[in-house]
């Protein structure tokens, strides 16, 4: 009798599990992959919020935020926050959603920027006034006149030395008369030869891949920044377009080095 009723048992919870519907896993998305053609990071949403707050109270303003609109925080910096969707999410209407709550003082995309890749795409950007290539510049009485950098570079000026003698000094950059000199900052500003200014001037701070301090034209003249992109105090330059923009802005001058 009591096998009977296990057997009863045993056959109404198979019958019950028969009918229950039957659900199947689907397959995780695809993470999406961001190429050059990506406008901003898929499901990624950054705010700011007002200035003037401590670090806790930023905190708890992201995290409310996130909170009230379905998303998570991933990242802060400051007053500014980065929310996460998910990937396959509408971020123009996550944008939308967010600047709606009124909590943020911006809102908008995770916007993604590139730089130019090594080899053909950054040799195509550049372009340069060749040895021969001439340069016009306007002189005081408003004439225009042509000048090619050999004879640019051969110009002098005369200066008094504090001992009495006389000098001659170059009024620009040896380095024009290089064959391997490239003159493309000039060139892609369609600017006229701007003669050396050993004047001080402020610091500049330049937004780019980095700097090599150690560089021979640069040393010495490198304050250090951030690096945003490895979280560390030390912006070294492993792309080599911040070295390059730092030099046009502070690299000395006719030393003879025409190196990157």
């Amino acid at each position: 009798m009591k096998l009977m009723r296990w057997f009863n048992l045993l056959l109404i919870v198979a019958l019950a599990l028969a009918f229950l519907p039957i659900h199947t896993a689907s397959a995780a998305p695809a993470a999406v992959e961001i190429d050059r053609n990506s406008l901003y990071v898929p499901g990624e949403v950054v705010v700011a919020f007002t200035d003037g707050l401590t670090s806790t109270a930023y905190g708890a303003q992201a995290n409310a935020l996130a909170g009230q609109v379905g998303a998570t925080v991933v990242a802060r910096y400051g007053n500014l926050a980065l929310l996460s969707f998910a990937e396959d999410a509408d971020v123009p209407a996550m944008v939308e959603k967010v600047a709606a709550t009124g909590k943020a003082t911006l809102v908008e995309p995770n916007y993604v920027s590139w730089i130019p890749e090594q080899g053909k795409e950054l040799a195509a950007s550049i372009s340069g006034t060749s040895i021969d290539g001439t340069y016009t510049i306007q002189s005081a009485d408003g004439q225009k006149v042509e000048f090619t950098r050999k004879r640019l570079a051969a110009m002098r000026r005369i200066s008094k030395q504090a001992d009495g003698t006389i000098k001659a000094i170059p009024t620009f950059p040896n380095e024009f008369t290089y064959s391997g000199y490239n003159t493309n900052g000039f060139d892609l500003i369609n600017a006229e030869v701007i003669y050396r200014d050993t004047a001080t001037t402020p610091g500049v701070c330049v937004i780019d891949t980095g700097v090599d301090a150690n560089h021979s034209d640069l040393s010495g003249k490198i304050v250090n920044g951030y690096d945003f992109v490895n979280n560390d105090p030390l912006p070294n330059d492993d792309n080599g377009h911040g070295t390059h923009v730092a030099g046009i802005i502070t690299a000395k001058g006719n030393n003879g080095s025409t190196s990157a």
